[in-house]
Formats: structure tokens, sequence, C-alpha cells
């Protein structure tokens, strides 16, 4: 189950830029202060097709697992630029005076 998201001054950058995909999804509400999110909370509980079609949102633009597949991309990639480096690093330690 997906979970609507009530957000409140998010910061500025990634987190922000996060926040405004989802409003405009129709998977978030992003409040400017406490009491905005206070009032946002109480209308949309009272206004449960409201929260359903928020879920329905949220269900619809998930990507499960996707931070698993982002470590997993980052670890293939380092795992090739070592195999890329590998020799010249063993060259230079061979080739170094002590």
């Amino acid at each position: 189950m997906r979970v609507p998201l009530f957000l409140v001054r998010p910061q500025p950058g990634q987190e922000r830029e996060n926040a405004c995909y989802f409003a405009k999804q129709g998977a978030a509400i992003v409040a400017r202060h406490e009491l905005e999110l206070a009032e946002q909370l109480m209308e949309a509980y009272a206004r449960p097709e409201r929260l359903s079609a928020m879920q329905a949102r949220m269900e619809h633009i998930a990507r499960p697992y996707a931070a698993e597949r982002i470590a997993d991309d980052v670890m293939q990639r380092m795992a090739t630029e070592c195999v890329l480096t590998l020799p010249r690093c063993e060259w230079n330690l061979r080739h170094t005076a002590v």
C-alpha cells in the first residue's frame, strides 16, 4: 500500500524538487507552515475520496526497489572502474622506489 505524502517546508534543492514532483503528480500535499499542514490533513481526512485518489497516484508513480537498483548500479560502475584502473595501480606500486 502506498501512502500519500503530507510535507511541510521542504528544503531547497532536491527535497523541494521531489516535493513539487509528487504534488504535481497528485500524490502529495506541500504546506508552507504547520498550521497549513494541519488544515490540509483535516480536509484530506474529511474527504476519504481525496486520500484514495492520492494513494492511487502514489501507487502509479511508485518505483519499488529504486534505491536498491541505484546502489547496484553504483557498485557495478565502481567495480568496472576499479578493473579498468587496477593494472595502472599495480604498475605504479611495482615501479615505485621504496
